[in-house]
């Protein structure tokens, strides 16, 4: 979506904060839906057949918290096509490995230290990619900062 239009300027920081903005916009009322009506559309498409009553109430709480990181799974790949533009992808795959290495420290938090169980775990992701999601822009506002 974004590749040819960061490409075409260079993807300057308005450019990104564009399209951050437009991606706010656009998951914010899907986040909104999911957190409401993840129990009706759950047990909508998935409350018949060999689905149990713990799977339905399982997959209604994943939804629910997983909704959250929606908003920053919209932003994380504007970040990452914004990096291939300006052809500075060792910085991404530091990005990434930290990324990972944050989901891997706040699963274990949320789900052995605290025993959220599967809130840990969509909470867990929600975390990582804020963290992701920061450190990219940050190191963007830098790179554009230091011009």
């Amino acid at each position: 979506m974004a590749m040819t239009a960061l490409s075409e300027v260079k993807a300057t920081m308005e450019k990104i904060n564009l399209y951050i903005k437009y991606s706010f916009l656009i998951s914010l009322p899907f986040m909104i839906g999911f957190l409401v009506l993840a129990n009706f559309l759950i047990s909508f498409f998935f409350g018949y057949g060999k689905f149990s009553l713990v799977d339905l109430e399982l997959t209604e709480e994943a939804t629910k918290y997983y909704a959250l990181s929606l908003t920053f799974r919209f932003i994380w790949p504007i970040l990452y096509r914004a990096y291939q533009v300006l052809n500075w992808l060792k910085p991404v795959f530091f990005i990434a490995i930290l990324g990972i290495l944050a989901n891997a420290l706040f699963n274990y938090l949320f789900v052995v230290v605290y025993n959220l169980g599967i809130k840990g775990i969509c909470l867990a992701t929600f975390f990582a990619y804020i963290f992701l999601c920061t450190l990219s822009y940050f190191l963007l506002f830098l790179y554009y900062k230091n011009l």
